[in-house]
């Protein structure tokens, strides 16, 4: 979950005096992110290209942590479940900030394919509601309402899957 290493290209001093660079940011799994070009003082010194790596490299590991937030999301639309081992945060954080996305969530078919995702996480947490609000760093009160949420998914979740078991294969004759 760190930036394993990253490198800067410039295309030379420009009119004016500017260049403009690139930044690669390779993970830890190896793959690179590109930030950049940007428009930079020609007289940039290696210790000024370190130091804008250094104010970049947060912004990549968050854009990592967000885009398997959107992987998770994009898997509980498609009606499978969203929980994963996350390769760029903690399983905490990514639990955390999958069930916040969740709960922005208004379709209940999104909602319900993520049931097993809470199941999961009410497991990895702990014990009771107070260890599990503590695991993912968020006060009772919010855990109480993402746990009540699911709760009433879950009292539902029969009624769902029983619907599903009623849905024809084809329309008997008479339909059209």
């Amino acid at each position: 979950m760190s930036i394993a290493s990253s490198n800067t290209i410039s295309d030379g001093i420009q009119a004016g005096g500017t260049q403009r660079i690139t930044h690669y940011f390779t993970d830890h799994l190896g793959g690179v992110t590109r930030k950049g070009p940007k428009a930079a003082p020609g007289s940039w010194t290696e210790t000024e290209y370190a130091a804008d790596r250094a104010a970049l490299e947060q912004s990549v590991l968050d854009l990592l942590a967000r885009r398997e937030i959107r992987e998770a999301i994009s898997q509980a639309e498609n009606g499978n479940n969203p929980d994963k081992v996350p390769n760029h945060q903690t399983q905490a954080e990514f639990d955390r900030r999958l069930l916040g996305e969740l709960m922005t969530v208004l379709d209940a078919h999104t909602f319900y394919a993520a049931l097993p995702f809470f199941q999961a996480v009410e497991s990895r947490g702990g014990a009771n509601a107070n260890q599990r609000a503590s695991y993912l760093g968020i006060d009772r009160p919010t855990y109480d309402l993402i746990a009540n949420r699911f709760g009433d998914v879950q009292g539902v979740a029969f009624f769902l899957d029983n619907a599903k078991g009623q849905v024809w294969e084809e329309l008997p004759d008479g339909y059209y």
